[in-house]
């Protein structure tokens, strides 16, 4: 018995030995692949290499299978397949990933760029961690850089860790179904430039993303496939995708840790599915948005958690008085930007008229003027308000506004603390309804405005903290008017032709 009791320990110990001769650390330098021959060399090379502690780069001409690396079982820094660097694309003749099939870990990034005839990533079955970032294309970079083959994910079916950020950038990717395993990502998450990607299939069981997230031209109609979604970490962007109707999908979202920035889908109607949200840490941005007609579905976010508020340029906006808008302009937090909507929603003004108050003076600036009917209501809109914050642009090139012709309605402003901007202004002659304005805090700026034959209406106007900018108003004869400016805090520039 004791014998055999050695013999079994004797034995036990030769395979360990045997075990470590055969799996072992190494090139913690890293290695380099630029040709099909390195990798077919790569065991002979370096035999009982299995462990990579470097970076490994692969990027060549003819290389057509990574078959060489089938010994590689984890790499510990980035794993990058392709370049950023190669403008005609980086890997144009790898027609598979199979030869990876033993790899479980990267410690690292995976990167995976510019492989031209690449279809799906299958071949990475193995892999369930990456401790840095999931990278598919570089938008940093170049259009080649974005896998212009590659149809689907498939192969990383059973990845469960990603330790920073996800980005997909550009190509044809039509589905992600294989990021199933994933419950949550502590960076970003950046998908842009997929208008192939019509679902998000695949992120169903991510809870939390530790920071931004950010949908930019995609091809999704809903958000459905975010269902799970209840906190996002920094900002929240969706911008550019033309085929979203609807925010459905989002129903278990309740925190934004930063801004919730909504621009530019092009047949986005209402922003329906957001009920639940409740609380945003920075800003609420809601630009271009040409078929949006109402902001139902922001009503319960609390005005204590939005920065600076920002509503512009959505042509159809007409219904902005929703609950948390409302309470936000009795007690803003930061600066208001709000003009270009669809009358209704054109100015704060206009906004806290239909939720049942006057609106205070801004605290924090800014005041966009965009039609004459916003010049008349100026004063019922903002009731005492003299001294003005922040900066006041009185433009009048909007489509559908009624021209500016007159600032009467202005005539009891007496200071300006930032810049007060008069450009565009096709149908105003006179500048008459600034009488009372004696001061400005930074630039006055006065661009071309076609039908302006002078300044009269500044003549109680003493000082310019900024510059004074007089450019471009084609019928402007003289500048009398500012005969009572006593100082300029910086430059005067005056051009009276059209460049």
């Amino acid at each position: 018995m004791k014998n055999l009791t050695l013999f079994i320990l004797f034995t036990l110990h030769l395979s360990l030995f045997t075990l470590h001769l055969s799996s072992q650390p190494c090139l913690p330098e890293g290695i380099t692949f630029t040709t099909q021959a390195e990798i077919d060399n790569f065991q002979t090379n370096y035999p009982n290499c299995t462990e990579i502690e470097g970076d490994v780069a692969i990027y060549g001409d003819d290389i057509t299978n990574l078959d060489g690396l089938s010994n590689v079982i984890t790499i510990g820094g980035t794993l990058q397949i392709g370049n950023n660097i190669n403008m005609s694309g980086a890997n144009p003749v790898l027609i598979s990933l199979e030869g990876l099939g033993n790899l479980c870990a990267v410690g690292g990034d995976l990167e995976i760029l510019g492989n031209d005839i690449l279809v799906d990533l299958s071949g990475l079955e193995s892999l369930t961690s990456i401790g840095g970032s999931l990278v598919i294309g570089d938008w940093w970079n170049t259009w080649p850089c974005a896998n212009l083959s590659l149809l689907s994910l498939d192969g990383l079916n059973n990845l469960s860790s990603v330790g920073d950020h996800i980005q997909i950038f550009g190509g044809i990717v039509e589905d992600i179904s294989a990021l199933f395993n994933l419950t949550s990502i502590n960076g970003n998450v950046y998908m842009r430039y997929v208008p192939s990607l019509q679902s998000l299939d695949g992120l169903n069981n991510i809870s939390s993303i530790g920071g931004h997230l950010t949908l930019f031209g995609l091809g999704m109609t809903n958000l459905s496939d975010l269902d799970n979604l209840s906190y996002i970490g920094s900002d929240f962007v969706l911008n550019n995708n033309d085929s979203l109707i609807s925010l459905s999908g989002l129903a278990t979202l309740d925190s934004i840790g930063g801004t919730l920035h909504i621009s530019s889908n092009s047949i986005l109607e209402n922003l329906s599915g957001l009920e639940n949200l409740t609380f945003i840490g920075g800003s609420l941005e809601v630009l271009f948005n040409d078929t949006l007609t109402s902001l139902t579905g922001l009503d319960n976010i609390d005005l204590a958690s939005i920065d600076n508020l920002e509503i512009r340029n959505n042509k159809l906006l007409s219904n902005c008085e929703v609950q948390s808008i409302c309470d936000y302009l009795v007690s803003p937090n930061g600066t208001i930007t709000i003009y270009g909507n669809a009358p209704g929603c054109n100015s704060p003004g206009e906004i806290a008229n239909a939720c049942g108050f006057p609106m205070p003076c801004l605290p924090f600036g800014n005041y966009y003027i965009t039609s004459q009917a916003e010049v008349d209501s100026f004063q019922s809109y903002y009731p005492g308000c003299t001294d003005l914050t922040g900066d006041v642009t009185i433009v009048g090139y909007l489509p559908g506004n009624t021209p500016i012709n007159n600032l009467n309605g202005l005539d009891i402003i007496s200071s300006v603390e930032g810049s007060l901007t008069i450009q565009y202004n096709d149908s105003l002659t006179s500048l008459a309804g600034l009488d009372s304005l004696i001061s400005i805090g930074g630039d006055l700026w006065i661009r071309e405005n076609v039908a302006l034959t002078g300044l009269a209406g500044l003549d109680f106007l003493t000082s310019i903290g900024g510059n004074l900018l007089i450019q471009e108003n084609v019928a402007l004869t003289n500048v009398t008017g500012l005969d009572s400016v006593t100082s300029i805090g910086g430059h005067f520039l005056l051009v009276t032709t059209m460049s």
